[in-house]
């Protein structure tokens, strides 16, 4: 379990570069004020390194990954019932099905 930490929702999908840019300006923000925070970009970088930089149209399958909008939301909801004690929005998640997932 991420202790003391917080989870970072936000739109991805149809986004350039899948909103990347504002999860990593978020989390830097956050830290920086004490917070530690897993954010789902962080994850993607990690595991399938900068693909999801390359879409300028944010939508899947031009990310590169192979996986599917179903299994990028198993696995950040899973974290996010599991792992973490909290989620933190950004600007715009209510109208992203994948985020108004996560914060519920």
């Amino acid at each position: 379990m991420y202790v003391n930490c917080l989870y970072l929702a936000g739109p991805m999908t149809g986004i350039p570069k899948f909103n990347f840019p504002a999860f990593m300006a978020a989390r830097e923000d956050l830290t920086k004020h004490g917070y530690k925070i897993v954010s789902p970009a962080d994850m993607d970088v990690e595991e399938f390194g900068g693909k999801h930089f390359e879409s300028e149209t944010g939508q899947l399958g031009s990310d590169g990954t192979g996986m599917s909008f179903g299994d990028f939301l198993s696995r950040d909801v899973k974290l996010v019932c599991d792992e973490v004690e909290g989620v933190v929005c950004l600007p715009g998640w209510n109208r992203s099905k994948g985020a108004r997932l996560e914060v519920y």
